[in-house]
């Protein structure tokens, strides 16, 4: 009856399997990169970057307006004597392109004309006398005006007045390193998960196995008790063996479909569909690897180590910008304008008197600026420094932790080394073992127990070995991360 539940549960197990993709290592990583969620968002992280250094550069593009209006005004007066009204129509309109440079210069170039038409009259009545007169005029003025503004300290220095623009550099460059890593990281598990799937496969083949053997060996005993060569307690562990390999069998199904939903996430896929890894783990390397020079590159091209340089120079950066921010500020100003008018309205003869300069106009001049205790400047350098130290620590901490994980990681590969070796000897000696006791049982020389032990040996010898790939080719992956480089992953 037992034995029947067993098989009953085992086949609805099973039985939930929908549907089955099989894939290969390369086919696997390709799909990890090409959907993977945190892989997604750190991309957009840096296309947003990018948008932003566009929008910081934007600060340096030239700028060109230009305006027009017309006003109109009347007014009119009347008192005892006199009464009268004025108007005025204006037009006024101009154009001006101006532009910020990065070495602390603002330039502009502005063209002006004015038209303007005034009409008034009065009646001025004393007694019998009466005075009554109007006039109309119409002028236009045209004018045409440069001007530059310098900074002589703060502000002098072209690398503090691109500061946004390096910030926002900078942004770009840590949101690439933060993609560039969580390309490494997602390649990584998704390898790990990969390699762990194939040893899930590997644990349930030997499971279905060990069930087939362990049936076949019920086969076997309950043969040699219906012929008298077997006691009754020997069908009893037989049985035994038999539920327990089916107790396998079932956790090994369950733990392979969890490996599968595992990877499918890192995948971006909804879990569901049973993964088959088709790839074998790699096989070991045929030399030993140089831990220093290992160590090397991994110093050189770990993407901590990217992020953590990059976060120092940052620190750096700003320590300078706050520096220069103490000077005070002091800009020197001019202008040169040159006038044109006419009295007649006539716009061709005031742009002349632009250009032959009667009309000139120009101011020099400068300003200085000096907050008393500059407290706000001197808070931002105190502040630059303290996280420069800190940038600096934490640069010799990473150093430090991938010194030690890459070296761990090498210690990894050669105890897994060894331990494939180990489990290869554990294995044939385990079947030996077990075709010795066979052997014996059929010369009446070993007892059933016997023979179930040696198979069970065989087993976990089987998986022993399965579980030594796996950790050689994790220990390949994780160094891999270490050195920062995809190509030893996606081996």
């Amino acid at each position: 009856m037992l034995p029947c539940l067993f098989t009953a549960l085992l086949l609805v197990r099973v039985g939930t399997a929908s549907e089955v993709q099989t894939l290969t290592y390369a086919e696997t990583l390709r799909q990890v990169l090409a959907n993977n969620p945190t892989l997604v968002s750190a991309e957009a992280s840096l296309s947003a970057a990018s948008g932003g250094l566009v929008s910081a550069r934007g600060a340096f593009d030239p700028t060109w307006s230009a305006d027009a209006g017309r006003s109109f005004a009347k007014s009119e007066y009347v008192t005892a004597s006199m009464e009268g009204s004025d108007k005025n129509i204006s037009f006024d309109w101009g154009t001006s392109l101006s532009s910020f440079m990065p070495t602390g210069t603002s330039l502009s170039l502005e063209w002006r004309n004015t038209y303007n038409y005034q009409y008034s009259w009065y009646n001025w009545t004393v007694g019998d006398f009466s005075l009554s007169d109007e006039s109309e005029t119409a002028t236009y003025a045209s004018s045409l005006t440069a001007s530059i503004t310098q900074s002589l300290l703060q502000g002098f220095k072209t690398a503090y007045n691109l500061q946004a623009v390096r910030q926002a550099a900078r942004g770009v460059s840590q949101a690439q390193a933060e993609l560039d890593k969580a390309r490494l990281q997602a390649v990584a598990d998704a390898a790990v998960a990969y390699w762990n799937l194939d040893y899930q496969q590997s644990l349930l083949n030997i499971a279905r196995e060990a069930l087939a053997v362990a049936q076949e060996e019920h086969r076997v005993v309950e043969a040699m008790l219906a012929s008298g060569r077997a006691a009754p307690v020997e069908i009893t562990r037989v049985d035994a063996a038999v539920v327990q390999a089916r107790t396998d069998l079932l956790e090994a199904e369950a733990s392979l479909r969890q490996a599968s939903d595992t990877l499918a996430v890192l995948m971006g896929q909804r879990p569901g569909v049973l993964i088959q890894a088709a790839s074998e783990p790699t096989a070991p390397l045929p030399t030993a690897l140089d831990p220093n020079r290992v160590t090397e590159a991994a110093l050189a091209q770990n993407p901590d180590m990217v992020l953590a340089r990059l976060n120092l120079e940052n620190a750096e950066e700003d320590l300078r910008a706050a520096r220069h921010a103490m000077l005070p500020e002091l800009t020197a100003n001019a202008y040169y304008s040159l006038q044109g008018y006419d009295q007649n309205a006539d716009m061709a003869n005031a742009m002349a008197g632009i250009f032959n300069g009667k009309l000139p106009m120009w101011y020099l001049g400068a300003e200085l600026s000096l907050p008393l205790g500059n407290r706000v400047d001197r808070g931002t350098r105190t502040q630059s420094m303290a996280e420069l130290t800190q940038a600096r620590q934490s640069l010799t901490l990473t150093e430090q932790t991938v010194i030690q994980e890459t070296r761990t990681q090498l210690r990894n590969l050669e105890l897994g080394l060894q331990k494939i070796h180990l489990a290869e000897a554990q294995l044939e000696l385990a079947k030996t073992t077990m075709n010795a006791e066979k052997a014996l049982q059929r010369e009446g020389r070993a007892i059933q127990k016997d023979v179930l032990e040696a198979q069970e040996s065989v087993s976990s010898a089987q998986a022993e070995l399965a579980r030594a790939r796996t950790d050689y080719a994790v220990a390949l992956v994780e160094l891999g991360r270490q050195l920062g480089r995809m190509e030893e992953i996606s081996k």
